[in-house]
C-alpha cells in the first residue's frame, strides 16, 4: 500500500528589505561553532579547535575588532604568564595574566591588510607559570586560563565591492558561504501561476544551496527596491514593466530569444525626483534577470540558475539551449552515506595526514545518515585503518577515536621502534550513530620515550600518519520512523526530500497571496539547502486540491 504524507503550511511572515550595513556587530557564536575553552598546563593554545574567521569576496573590510573575555588562576606569576592572540600567523596582542585580576576583557584590532577573502585561522596561546625558579610540573592543576568565546563579539566596518558584470559571479562572488552577514534577497515576479511559482522556488533554492549552511531569507516586493539583491523572474513584457521606468541605455527585454540569464548592477531612481534621463545603478547590489518568452523557457532559465554544477559563463548574459538533469536515487544527500556501502577516507573528504607533537590537532570527517535510519545495537559499522607511527615514543602513546563526541576506542602505539598497522579494524555499534550529521574524530596522544623534570624533551619524532585509503563500511539498515516527526523534516526534508529532486512532493499554497507563497519559497529553499540539490520536480499549486492516489 502506498503511503502519502501531507505537510500543511500556515505561516504569517513579516519580511523587510535588506540594508547595506556599513558597520555591524556580530556575536561570534552566530556564525562559528564556539564554546568556552579552558587552557591548562605551562603552554597551551586553542589550535585544536580550528577557529577560522570567514571573509567573503564581496566585502572590503576597513576595520575589525574582536572582543572576548578571559579569566585565569590566581596562582600564576604575572611577569612570566602571558596570553597571546595570533591571527593568520601574526601576533596581534599580548597581555599579562594577572593573578590579582580574576576576569578581564581583551579587544584585538585586526588590520584590514590581513582580512582578504578566505578563511582566516586565529588562535589564543597562553604561557603559564607558578614558580620563579627551579623545576615546574607542566600539568600542575593551578595552571589554567579560561577563554570565554561564547560571549565574544566581532565588530566590522566594511563596504561592498562593485559586483563584476558576469553571470559566473553568482557562484564565486555573490552567494558565498563565507558571508557571515548574508543580506535578504528580493524576488520580483508577475501573477502567480504554477509555472512562475516553480521557477521562483528553483531560483531561491539555487541561492540557498550556494550559501550551503547560512540562513537565506527571501522576500517579495511588487517593484524593484533599492539596496538589496534582486532576482526578477518573468517574460519580456514583465521585464519592460519593471525596468522601463529606469530609462536604462540597455533595453534588456528587447533581446530575449529564449531561456535567458543575465546579471546587472541594481538600478534605482533618485529619491528627490531627479530626471530619468540620468539613470543610476548601485554597483554594490545585483539585479539578476531570469527570463523567457513563455513559462517553459522561464522554467529552463531558473533551472540553470539553480544548478551548482552548471558552469556559468564569464559574460553579462547567457542564452540557455539544453539542460539535462541527473536522475537521483532516494536518500542521495550532500555528505550522505548509503547503507551497505564502503567509503575511503579520501572519498569522505579527508586526505592522508600526519599528526605531530604531543597533543596534535585532532582531525576527522562528517557524514550524514537518512533521518529515518533505524539504528540498532545489533548491527556494526567497521572502520579499517592504515597507520604508520614514529620511533622512540613511550608505550602509552595512543590514537583515540571519538564518534559524536563520545570515546569509541584507542589504538595502542606501543612499539618504541615504531611500526604500522594495515587494515586495523575498529567496530562500533550502529546505535552509536544518529540520523543526520555524524562526526568521526581522530585524536592522537603521543608521549616522548624519555621524560623527566628539567630534562630537554625531544618531540620531533612524535608523529603518526593516517592514510586516506582507510575505509568506513556501513551495513544494510532498516529505514523506519514514527510520524509525524518535524525533527526529521528539519534534518533532511523527510519525507518530502526522500528523493532529492522532490519528485513526489506537491506544495499547496492556501491562497494566492504573495505572502503565503513566499512562506512556501523560504520553506522549499531551506529544504533544498539541507538536501544539497534543487527541487526541479516539486509541484506548486494554489488552493488545496486534495490527495490523489
Amino acid at each position: 500500500m502506498k503511503k502519502f504524507f501531507v505537510f500543511i503550511i500556515c505561516l504569517n511572515i513579516w519580511l523587510t528589505a535588506g540594508v547595506d550595513a556599513r558597520t555591524v556587530s556580530l556575536p561570534l557564536k552566530d556564525f562559528m561553532a564556539v564554546d568556552n575553552i579552558r587552557l591548562s598546563g605551562i603552554e597551551a593554545n586553542t589550535q585544536r579547535f580550528e577557529l577560522k574567521l570567514p571573509i567573503p569576496e564581496r566585502w572590503k573590510v576597513h576595520e575589525a575588532r574582536l572582543t572576548f573575555g578571559y579569566s585565569n588562576s590566581s596562582a600564576l606569576i604575572k611577569d612570566r604568564s602571558k596570553l597571546t592572540f595570533v591571527f593568520d600567523g601574526f601576533v596581534l596582542a599580548q597581555n599579562s595574566l594577572d593573578p590579582l585580576v580574576y576576569k578581564k576583557n581583551l579587544t584585538v584590532t585586526i588590520p584590514p591588510s590581513l582580512l582578504g577573502p578566505g578563511y582566516h585561522p586565529f588562535e589564543i596561546q597562553v604561557a603559564q607559570h607558578s614558580v620563579e625558579s627551579g623545576c615546574e610540573d607542566p600539568s600542575a592543576p593551578e595552571l589554567w586560563t579560561s577563554i570565554e568565546l561564547v560571549d565574544a563579539v566581532l565588530e566590522l566596518k566594511m563596504d561592498l565591492k562593485p559586483i563584476p558584470l558576469r553571470v559566473s559571479a553568482v557562484n564565486d562572488f555573490l552567494y558565498d558561504p563565507k558571508n557571515i552577514y548574508p543580506p535578504e534577497i528580493d524576488l520580483v515576479f508577475p501573477e502567480l501561476t504554477p509555472g512562475i511559482m516553480k521557477s521562483v522556488a528553483l531560483c531561491a533554492s539555487g541561492i540557498a544551496n550556494r550559501y550551503e549552511f547560512r540562513r537565506t531569507p527571501f522576500f517579495n516586493t511588487a517593484n524593484i527596491s533599492r539596496r538589496t539583491d534582486t532576482i526578477v523572474v518573468g517574460d519580456p513584457e514583465f521585464l519592460r514593466s519593471q525596468l522601463s521606468r529606469f530609462n536604462l541605455p540597455d533595453r534588456i527585454w528587447e533581446n530575449i530569444q529564449g531561456p535567458h540569464l543575465s546579471l546587472h548592477h541594481l538600478p534605482y531612481l533618485e529619491q528627490n525626483g531627479a530626471s530619468k534621463s540620468n539613470p543610476k545603478t548601485d554597483p554594490g547590489f545585483a539585479l539578476i534577470i531570469v527570463c523567457g518568452r513563455n513559462e517553459e523557457e522561464i522554467l529552463k532559465a531558473s533551472t540553470g540558475l539553480s544548478l551548482l554544477s552548471m558552469p556559468l559563463p564569464d559574460a553579462p548574459s547567457v542564452h540557455l539551449t539544453d539542460i539535462q538533469l541527473p536522475v537521483l536515487a532516494p536518500y542521495r544527500f550532500k555528505k550522505g552515506l548509503v547503507p551497505g556501502c564502503t567509503y575511503t577516507l579520501k572519498a569522505l573528504g579527508m586526505d592522508s595526514c600526519t599528526f605531530k607533537g604531543m597533543t596534535p590537532i585532532p582531525k576527522g570527517i562528517e557524514f550524514r545518515l537518512p533521518s529515518n535510519a533505524h539504528l540498532t545495537p545489533n548491527d556494526q559499522a567497521v572502520l579499517s585503518l592504515t597507520i604508520a607511527y614514529g620511533a622512540a615514543m613511550r608505550e602509552d602513546s595512543v590514537l583515540n577515536i571519538q564518534l559524536n563526541d563520545k570515546f569509541v576506542t584507542g589504538i595502542p602505539l606501543r612499539d618504541p621502534a615504531g611500526g604500522n598497522y594495515r587494515d586495523y579494524e575498529v567496530q562500533f555499534l550502529m546505535s552509536s550513530l544518529k540520523p543526520g550529521i555524524n562526526r568521526l574524530l581522530f585524536a592522537p596522544e603521543l608521549v616522548p620515550l624519555i621524560t623527566d623534570q628539567c630534562t630537554l624533551i625531544q618531540t620531533g619524532n612524535l608523529r603518526i600518519t593516517l592514510f586516506d585509503n582507510s575505509t568506513l563500511s556501513l551495513p544494510e539498515i532498516d529505514q523506519w520512523i514514527e510520524m509525524p516527526n518535524l525533527g526529521a523534516f528539519l534534518t533532511d526534508g523527510f519525507p518530502f526530500g526522500r528523493y532529492p529532486d522532490m519528485r513526489e512532493t506537491q506544495i499547496c499554497i492556501p491562497d494566492k497571496t504573495p505572502a503565503s507563497f513566499m512562506a512556501s519559497v523560504n520553506l522549499i529553499a531551506m529544504t533544498a539547502q539541507k538536501i544539497g540539490f534543487p527541487p526541479p520536480c516539486c509541484k506548486l499549486a494554489c488552493g488545496y486540491p486534495g490527495i490523489r492516489r
